[in-house]
């Protein structure tokens, strides 16, 4: 009987190593998830929040499955944008250290997660918040995808999709709750979103420079003052629809008859349109540095940027609630 070669031996689990391995599995499948970015899933909120129907406990409820939902969602996207990316993130300085990239967890495995991760968000979906929210679900999921399979390959296209998805959040959200959505604030997200998404390439081009090409293809067609135009024309437009929708708000009162819930006139919300313009300056200061690459760790790391939208929150919540 041939006997194996002892490297291959050495890599066979056995008895005593597979107790050890299942933890580092299952931190590295949780990696891999990419918990610390559900954060940006609290978009699902902003259109019940501006409602003003958050204090009604069964919208609450809705809202908070909602997101639920969309993490589970998010994670299905990650698993197989990491498996599709697998080689290209082995010739990135950070994404290398990515669990499917350094071959903790297998190809095949983070294929079949995320098979059964959509599959489980679209059915919770259906069961609890009804089909029109669940077909909003899919079509999150069928966008981003398409951006993981095709769309992130091509200039300009790739960003926009990026932003879409931040608006399909909130949409998901307001069908979620049955409340309806203002055009303005859609336009704030999307432009918002898309400032953002134009700084992660910003820094991805500051980040890779000559290897640029052989991470993303799309960044063979963009220059950092490019994308620092589209951010500036991203913000304008931004801070531009936010004061027009914060001002009509504070100016014209409205009670939702259908909740219950009251949208009250007040000068707090004029007055956080100050620490929205704030945000935005603290985080352009982060990608002008080229520090963009991963928006959720500015957030989470940067305490003057949680204070200033720790203000806004306020400041937004005593506006909509009074």
């Amino acid at each position: 009987m041939t006997s194996l070669p002892q490297p291959l031996v050495n890599r066979i689990p056995t008895r005593k190593t597979l107790p050890r391995a299942l933890p580092r599995l299952a931190a590295a499948l949780l990696r891999t998830a990419r918990p610390r970015q559900w954060v940006k899933n609290v978009l699902v909120f902003a259109a019940p929040g501006a409602a003003g129907v958050l204090i009604v406990p069964a919208q609450l409820a809705s809202a908070l499955i909602a997101f639920t939902v969309l993490c589970v969602a998010a994670s299905a996207v990650y698993f197989l944008n990491d498996a599709l990316d697998v080689v290209q993130d082995r010739a990135h300085p950070v994404k290398r250290h990515r669990p499917v990239a350094a071959g903790i967890v297998h190809r095949p495995l983070a294929f079949a997660l995320a098979v059964v991760l959509a599959t489980a968000a679209l059915l919770m979906a259906q069961a609890a918040l009804g089909a029109k929210t669940m077909g909003a679900v899919g079509l999150y999921l069928a966008v981003t995808t398409c951006y993981s399979c095709q769309f992130k390959h091509i200039p300009v296209l790739d960003i926009v999709i990026l932003a879409c998805g931040f608006v399909l959040r909130a949409v998901i959200g307001a069908l979620a709750t049955n409340v309806p959505v203002s055009l303005w604030f859609l336009t704030v997200i999307g432009f918002g979103s898309l400032f953002i998404a134009a700084g992660k390439r910003s820094a991805e081009l500051a980040t890779l420079q000559e290897g640029a090409a052989g991470h993303r293809q799309a960044l063979t067609a963009y220059t950092r003052p490019f994308l620092q135009h589209i951010q500036t024309v991203a913000a304008l437009v931004a801070i531009v629809t936010y004061f027009l929708w914060a001002f009509g708000m504070a100016a014209a009162p409205a009670q939702a008859a259908h909740t219950g819930a009251i949208v009250h006139s007040s000068t707090w919300l004029q007055a956080s349109t100050i620490a929205f313009v704030l945000m935005l300056l603290r985080y352009s200061s982060h990608v002008l540095a080229g520090g963009g690459g991963a928006p959720e760790e500015i957030v989470w790391r940067d305490r003057l940027l949680q204070a200033a939208a720790l203000i806004w929150t306020v400041l937004f919540v005593v506006g909509i609630y009074g």
